[in-house]
């Protein structure tokens, strides 16, 4: 998001309108960046945002809770014993804030149309 923005004029993009989209586990990616963009990363100093504008959830794997995760996705960002706080953490549905941006989701139906 901050390299998207700074460089928003090289690569002819409206720097107040980058969103973030992502599929599956590019989904938890993606509402992650959009429920904890005002954790700091690094040791930077830049005041550029990183708050997406908009959020894109193709199939997003979006809670680590017991009986909504997708085990494999859990299991390879948290390990096989993660700690109530870190699913908690890592839940976006539970990280939802005022400042969130607007998502645009899509999730498959949960019963076969045919």
């Amino acid at each position: 998001m901050r390299l998207v923005r700074q460089r928003a004029t090289e690569f002819g993009v409206n720097p107040n309108r980058v969103g973030i989209m992502g599929f599956s586990a590019g989904g938890h990616l993606a509402s992650t960046a959009g429920t904890h963009f005002t954790t700091p990363a690094g040791d930077t100093k830049d005041n550029t945002s990183v708050r997406p504008d908009f959020l894109v959830l193709l199939y997003p794997v979006i809670s680590f809770t017991d009986n909504l995760a997708h085990g494999g996705s859990r299991k390879s960002l948290l390990g096989d014993a993660p700690t109530t706080e870190q699913v908690r953490l890592y839940s976006n549905e539970q990280q939802v804030t005022a400042q969130t941006p607007q998502p645009f989701w899509c999730t498959p139906p949960t019963t076969k149309p045919w």
